[in-house]
């Protein structure tokens, strides 16, 4: 579409302008307007976003008001209207969504929803489709956000638990680090998506010239139709995972791929080979690590085992990868495959509920339903698929569900069809683990002493700033000392095994006590008190869980010792 841009001279000598024949800005007085906009509409504690920059009047006034870079993001649909002289706050021109969609996503800290739209008078007239779209588009990362941050928020301390406690087990067990690049056979990883239904027959058939790989569930759909995989992946950390499927679960030949993320009675009860890796950010400093010599590989993944089955296939093999009932989508108005405990069907009440949203399919010209949390799956997987080595033999080979971007679609009969004569492998044989559990238990003894030092500096630093509170001030040697404190208690951290557990303090502090607008004196004082006393609070509490996971382990370990002598 073609816009015709005019400029005329405003009241005040300022040059105002229209666009396909509405106004900009004031005829009057497009500066002044500018500042009562952004007197009335900016918010210094939200990301703004300002849909159209016109002829910089509101650009100007955020600067003249010093509203933070980090703030401010303009998106101006017209690349006509480019200048140079915007060079602080960024802007974005023309339609990629894509490119907004990112730049919206890194400057939302800590998954925060924070997000104030503002419209340059008559944009969304102009440009009313561009508008729509980036309304929804913000919309869809903030409920991926919430996703996000709910997860987190839910699984912290589950994941804190199976973390400290899979220490014992992944020191016992066996290496993914042996099955790098091990063989070049092609590897199908099934899903439980309700696409895989239809490929189960001809899974059947390729059977023994594939590697094949289970994400998590999907292992029940598999044993249902008498298919046995190589490896099953697990990464869930809750108690119904493992109850739901792999407690009881009978199995010959298939080893267990696991993260330290994922609940530790799997790998209690898990009797066939098994092989760890690390899923989630623990410090490289932690003394444990250290000193038990535990050097797993680091796995990425996302929000589903179907992305960590995918890296794991290309880290264990070179050949062509096919991903079958990967649907992220309620194909046929299901949930999952046949055979999948998880599997339900869904009705309009379900669709409801669920907020789902039709979006392109598998199949070109076609629509399927799906919600938030598989469009941020869908998101994972592209992302992965940007650093993933030799992308090009990776297939999406689920005929069925939503579309994957940078990820080549081939039927799964066409892959099975195309499968070579590979040269036969021979895969290398797993290391087996060195331990000496008296080490290990010294290493978790340590980790206590480390904690027991820790909750010293955090109730030091609760009793400085409660001595503050008759005052309504922070004296100068105060805020050394908790400085000093802080330093001291991040150092100590660093070197621990607590990691996913302080994620959600570390939001909710970042998030919860922002500056208000104007703020005086002795708010500052009520907001920066409250804020410290919830963080050493949050942590003491933390510090005191973990002790009872180290303690857990310790027995654990002490019983085996014991049972060995």
């Amino acid at each position: 579409m073609l816009y015709d841009v005019e400029y005329l001279e405003s009241k005040t000598g300022d040059k105002t302008i229209k666009i396909n024949n509405m106004l900009i800005h004031s005829k009057y007085n497009p500066q002044r307007e500018a500042e009562q906009i952004c007197q009335k509409k900016i918010n210094i504690n939200q990301l703004n976003i300002v849909f159209g920059i016109g002829n910089g009047f509101l650009y100007d006034a955020l600067l003249n008001a010093e509203i933070s870079k980090d703030k401010v993001l303009f998106i101006e649909p017209l690349e006509q209207l480019k200048k140079n002289k915007y060079s602080l706050y960024p802007i974005i021109y023309g339609h990629n969504s894509q490119e907004v969609e990112k730049e919206i996503t890194q400057r939302l800290v800590n998954f925060s929803n924070e997000i104030n739209i503002i419209c340059t008078p008559n944009y969304d007239k102009v440009f009313a489709e561009e508008y729509v779209e980036l309304l929804r588009l913000v919309k869809g990362i903030q409920n991926k956000n919430s996703i996000y941050k709910n997860t987190i928020t839910k699984f912290a301390d589950l994941w804190q638990e199976n973390i400290i406690r899979n220490m014992l087990y992944s020191y016992y067990s066996s290496n993914l680090s042996d099955l790098e690049k091990s063989l070049s056979k092609p590897v199908v990883v099934a899903s439980g998506g309700p696409s895989l239904t239809k490929q189960i027959l001809l899974l059947k058939k390729i059977r023994p010239a594939i590697l094949l790989i289970a994400s998590g569930s999907t292992i029940h759909t598999l044993l249902k139709n008498e298919i046995e995989p190589d490896y099953i992946i697990s990464i869930d950390g809750g108690m119904v995972n493992y109850e739901r499927h792999f407690k009881n679960l009978s199995l010959k030949n298939t080893e267990l791929i696991y993260s330290i993320t994922s609940k530790y009675e799997i790998q209690q009860t898990f009797m066939n080979r098994k092989y760890a890796f690390f899923d989630n950010e623990v410090s490289p400093k932690s003394s444990v690590l250290k000193e038990i010599g535990l050097t797993l590989p680091q796995i990425k993944g996302g929000g589903s085992v179907a992305h960590y089955a995918l890296s794991i296939a290309r880290y264990i093999s070179k050949g062509p990868i096919a991903l079958i009932g990967q649907d992220l989508a309620y194909t046929n108005n299901q949930t999952h495959a046949e055979g999948n405990k998880n599997m339900r069907k869904i009705d309009r009440d379900y669709i409801e509920k669920r907020g789902l949203v039709e979006v392109d399919s598998y199949y070109d010209n076609e629509k399927v339903l799906t919600d938030y949390a598989f469009l941020t799956m869908r998101d994972n997987f592209e992302e992965i698929m940007k650093d993933i080595q030799q992308p090009s033999n990776i297939y999406n080979c689920t005929e069925g569900g939503i579309k994957i971007r940078g990820m080549e679609q081939q039927s799964f009969e066409a892959f099975c069809n195309a499968i070579p004569e590979y040269e036969i492998v021979t895969q290398v044989a797993p290391s087996t683990p060195k331990h000496n559990i008296d080490i290990y238990i010294s290493a978790m003894r340590k980790e206590k002493n480390k904690y027991k030092e820790m909750l010293i500096l955090l109730k030091t630093a609760e009793r400085l700033v409660e001595s503050t509170f008759a005052s309504k001030q922070f004296p100068a040697s105060t805020l050394k000392k908790l400085d000093s404190i802080d330093n001291a208690f991040k150092q100590l951290l660093e070197f621990t095994l607590i990691t996913s557990i302080k994620d959600p303090i570390i939001m909710r502090i970042m998030t919860q006590y922002t500056q208000k607008n104007n703020e005086t004196p002795n708010e500052n004082y009520a907001r920066v008190y409250f804020q410290q006393k919830d963080l050493y609070t949050s942590f003491l509490e933390v510090i005191e869980k973990c002790n009872t996971y180290v303690d857990a382990t310790i027995n654990e370990a002490e019983e085996m010792r014991d049972g060995i002598k």
